[in-house]
């Protein structure tokens, strides 16, 4: 028989040096993402759809603010898709290169 060590992810947890490390990390971040593809419907826009990856990042992470870049290797362009805590204007005008 085995014990089993829940590790959540969490920036103010430590492991110590006798912690043995689980990968098994709970089931919160598959629900946080079941529930944001069950929310879709056939009228979401990419950016909707972008936007609610970063809201999910935001909610199993201790970030306030999330962005989600698509990057075009052909056209060498990058561009922003998606973004939570912040407007996303401010991003649109952003101009990164590869």
């Amino acid at each position: 028989m085995s014990a089993r060590h829940d590790i959540g992810v969490s920036a103010n947890r430590d492991i110590g040096a006798g912690a043995t490390p689980s990968l098994f990390a709970g089931v919160e971040p598959l629900e946080v993402f079941v529930e944001l593809l069950a929310d879709l419907d056939t009228r979401t826009t990419s950016t909707e759809f972008y936007d609610r990856i970063c809201e999910a990042i935001c909610r199993l992470t201790t970030m306030r603010r999330a962005a989600m870049f698509i990057a075009d290797t052909s056209r060498r362009r990058v561009r922003a898709v998606g973004v939570h805590g912040a407007p996303f204007s401010q991003l649109a005008a952003l101009r990164p290169t590869l």
